[in-house]
């Protein structure tokens, strides 16, 4: 299972709206998983892998990708009330820097399309793109990189969660 972050309901759309599920629709996955199949955290999977223990008949993984608030703020309450590992990939540059993430600014500035045909052409012009963005502090709201404080709280805490940055 992977996504990006989560959105309340009804809310105000987001840059690439269709990588993040609302708060209830990840409540209905997450009791589907912890009801019907083997949650493992990457810590398992690398285990598995290592034959250091046997796969189990119904293996999911949870990551989300980039390091969104909403991961701490909406997903991270349903994964415990669920008991479930999961694992958040880190954009670290924008947290450290305090900067939305380039391809959110640019998608608000010129649409998504725009990001989309620079991501599939060479890095050398996705990156160009990359730096006409306008990284103001933090968009407010959920729909934002985590601030260095967040990424703490989240990984000081005793969670099922795991955190790994990329």
């Amino acid at each position: 299972f992977r996504s990006h972050g989560l959105t309340e309901g009804g809310a105000e759309p987001v840059p690439f709206g269709d990588l993040h599920v609302t708060r209830d629709v990840f409540d209905g996955h997450c009791r589907l998983i912890a009801e019907t199949c083997d949650p493992l955290s990457l810590a398992d999977l690398q285990a598995i892998l290592a034959g250091e223990r046997p796969m189990p008949p119904r293996p999911v993984v949870m990551t989300f990708d980039d390091g969104y608030a909403s991961v701490l703020e909406l997903a991270l309450p349903v994964l415990e009330r669920y008991a479930l590992p999961a694992t958040v990939f880190v954009c670290t540059e924008p947290v450290a820097q305090a900067r939305t993430f380039w391809f959110d600014a640019v998608a608000r500035r010129d649409g998504e399309e725009v990001v989309r045909e620079a991501r599939a052409a060479a890095p050398d012009v996705w990156r160009a793109l990359a730096r006409t963005a306008v990284h103001d502090d933090h968009t407010p709201g959920r729909h934002r990189p985590m601030c260095t404080r967040e990424l703490q709280r989240l990984r000081s805490e005793e969670h099922t969660s795991e955190l790994q940055s990329r």
